[in-house]
C-alpha cells in the first residue's frame, strides 16, 4: 500500500508595516500587476492547490521573511512524493490548542466507547475491550522474554524517550469506502489521521527523543511517517515489524531495549498493550482512533505526559501507580476488572 505524504504547514503573523512595504516593492515592478492569491502546483501527475498564505511570520528583515515564505512553499513541494493518492481534508489544526485535563486518562475515553451507542461488534468497542483484556493478559500471561540488542545509539540531552505506534495510535487506515471522505486516498485505501497528531508531536519533540516503532512492515510503515513527519524533524528513529521480537508462543512484541537500557526513562504509547508485554510498567494505553474527526486523546495524552511522565524520576513508578496494572490480576478478565475498578 502506497500512501502519499503531506505535512502540516503552520502559519505566523506578519504585521502591517511590513505588509505595506511589500506592496510598495510588488508596485515598483511593472511586469507584475497583482498578487496571485492561490497557486497551483504540478506534483507528478496531480496538481494540488495550495493553501492561501494569509500571513507570514513577523521579523524586522522583510526579505529573510519573504525567504521564509518561499522556503515553506518549497516544503509542501517536498513533501509530495507520490501522484497516487489525493489529499482530501485540510490537516492543519488552526485554533491553538489550551491545556486539556487529562483527567482519568484512557479509562475516561474507554468508558465512554463502551457506554456509547454503537453496536457492541462495531470495531471501536471491540478494540475497547481487546485492550482491556490486554492488559489482564499482560500482568498473567508468564512467558520469559528474550534479551535484546541495542539499536539505537544517539544521544541527546533530553531525558525521556517517548515512543509511537501507528496504526489506531496516530492514523486509521482502511479500504476506501464511497460514502467516506478521507484525509488521504488512492484507489483501493482511505487514510485518517489523528486530529492533532501534528501538533502534539511537534511539541513533544522539544520535550522528549520520539520515537516510532511498529508492527506493520516498512514499506507501509514509511509512507505513514514521511505524511505526519515529512522533513523528519519529530522522530529520531523508525523501527518495524522486523524489529519486534518473537515469543516461543509465537507472539510479537515491541521490546524497549533495542531503544534504551535505562527503563525508568522510556515509555511506550499503544492502542493494543499486548505489545509492549516485554515491560508493562513502560507501556501507556490509548484508546483506538478511527475516524472520530471530535478525538482529542491526543492533547489529552500530551497533558498526561507532561504533568506525569516528564517529571517522573522513573517512568514505571508513576505508570503502574495511574494505570493500576496490578489490580488487573484480581479478575478473570480485563473487562471485568474494569467494570468494577472504573464504573
Amino acid at each position: 500500500m502506497e500512501i502519499i505524504t503531506k505535512r502540516c504547514i503552520q502559519q505566523s503573523q506578519l504585521f502591517q508595516p511590513q505588509l505595506s512595504k511589500l506592496a510598495q516593492q510588488l508596485n515598483r515592478n511593472r511586469t507584475q500587476s497583482n498578487i496571485t492569491i492561490s497557486k497551483q502546483v504540478k506534483i507528478t501527475n496531480q496538481s494540488i492547490s495550495r493553501i492561501k498564505l494569509e500571513s507570514i511570520k513577523s521579523d524586522s528583515n522583510n526579505d529573510t521573511s519573504y525567504q521564509n515564505d518561499e522556503k515553506s512553499k518549497q516544503k509542501v513541494i517536498a513533501a509530495s512524493r507520490s501522484g497516487q493518492f489525493t489529499r482530501k481534508v485540510n490537516l492543519n489544526n488552526q485554533v491553538y490548542i489550551k491545556k486539556v485535563y487529562q483527567g482519568n486518562y484512557f479509562f475516561d475515553k474507554i468508558k465512554e466507547i463502551l457506554k456509547s451507542g454503537l453496536k457492541d461488534n462495531t470495531s471501536l468497542k471491540k478494540m475497547s475491550r481487546d485492550a482491556l483484556n490486554q492488559i489482564h493478559m499482560i500482568m498473567t500471561y508468564q512467558e520469559i522474554i528474550p534479551e535484546v540488542s541495542l539499536l539505537y545509539y544517539g544521544k541527546s540531552q533530553k531525558q525521556i524517550k517517548i515512543v509511537f505506534d501507528l496504526d489506531e495510535t496516530l492514523v486509521h487506515s482502511e479500504e476506501v469506502q464511497k460514502d467516506k471522505v478521507y484525509d488521504f486516498q488512492n484507489n483501493e485505501f482511505g487514510l485518517f489521521v489523528r486530529p492533532y497528531c501534528c501538533h502534539v508531536l511537534k511539541e513533544l519533540s522539544q520535550l522528549a527523543d520520539l520515537f516510532v516503532y511498529t508492527s506493520a512492515n516498512q514499506k507501509y510503515a514509511k509512507t505513514i511517517i514521511n505524511l505526519i513527519d515529512p522533513e523528519n524533524t519529530f522522530f529520531k528513529g523508525h523501527f518495524y515489524r522486523n524489529n519486534c521480537v518473537s515469543l516461543q508462543s509465537k507472539m510479537q512484541i515491541k521490546h524497549l531495549g533495542i531503544l534504551s537500557n535505562n527503563y525508568s526513562k522510556i515509555v511506550i504509547i499503544d492502542n493494543s498493550p499486548i505489545f509492549y508485554m516485554g515491560q508493562p510498567y513502560n507501556g501507556i494505553p490509548i484508546a483506538p482512533f478511527i475516524d472520530d474527526p471530535q478525538d482529542n486523546e491526543l492533547p489529552k495524552l500530551l497533558s498526561f505526559l507532561i504533568e506525569k511522565i516528564l517529571q517522573s524520576d522513573d517512568v514505571r513508578v508513576t505508570i503502574r501507580r495511574f494505570f493500576q496494572y496490578d489490580m488487573f490480576r484480581q479478575f478473570s478478565d480485563g473487562v471485568s476488572a474494569f467494570n468494577i475498578l472504573y464504573n
